[in-house]
């Protein structure tokens, strides 16, 4: 896997695709995904370091999308990792669809932390009470649920015609999927 490291002046994204996808696929949906969420992707007092953008590829033939927003510290850099799926026997649609959805998700992660930074008070609990050691389920955190919400306004807006829609970007993205897919060799043996 060969690994592209693009820093865009303009919008200080630091970019690593460490995919064999190529970046003009990948970068126009992040671009979009920033641009409905609300992301600032210009640095500026408050955090003054760049939007970390990090695209992996997954081991499993599952097609299990995951992603990961991580802030090193209050103030940045903050880190936007997504896993783009191998296309074995899914739908392709249906999964470059879920990594937009993914992408979404983790933006909202990093506009959070963007609103800490600026002192804005961001609801951020991983347990019960300040009193309890015990957990909270993930999906039932706060900042999981803001999320969850800011993907579904995201999507009614769009269907709404409010944001602009990156559809071509994610056909584009399907269709190198689903080649890739056609190129790669079968796993089972053929019995002539």
């Amino acid at each position: 896997m060969a690994t592209d490291t693009v820093k865009t002046a303009e919008e200080s994204i630091e970019w690593e695709n460490r995919t064999t996808c190529p970046d003009s696929l990948l970068v126009p949906i992040f671009r979009h995904c920033a641009d409905c969420v609300g992301v600032d992707l210009a640095p500026c007092e408050s955090y003054p370091d760049r939007l970390r953008v990090k695209v992996t590829r997954g081991r499993a033939r599952s097609g299990r999308i995951s992603g990961l927003a991580i802030a090193w510290g209050n103030h940045g850099p903050f880190e936007c990792k997504v896993v783009l799926p191998r296309a074995c026997g899914w739908d392709v649609l249906d999964l470059v669809r879920e990594f937009w959805r993914v992408a979404i998700h983790e933006m909202a992660h990093i506009l959070d932390y963007q609103k800490r930074a600026r002192g804005v008070k961001v609801d951020f609990n991983s347990y019960s009470s300040p009193y309890s050691m015990r957990r909270i389920r993930h999906d039932d955190r706060p900042q999981e649920k803001r999320a969850d919400d800011t993907v579904k306004r995201v999507e009614a807006q769009i269907s709404a015609g409010a944001l602009p829609s990156c559809k071509s970007a994610l056909v584009e993205l399907a269709i190198w999927l689903e080649s890739e897919k056609l190129d790669r060799p079968l796993n089972r043996a053929i019995v002539a």
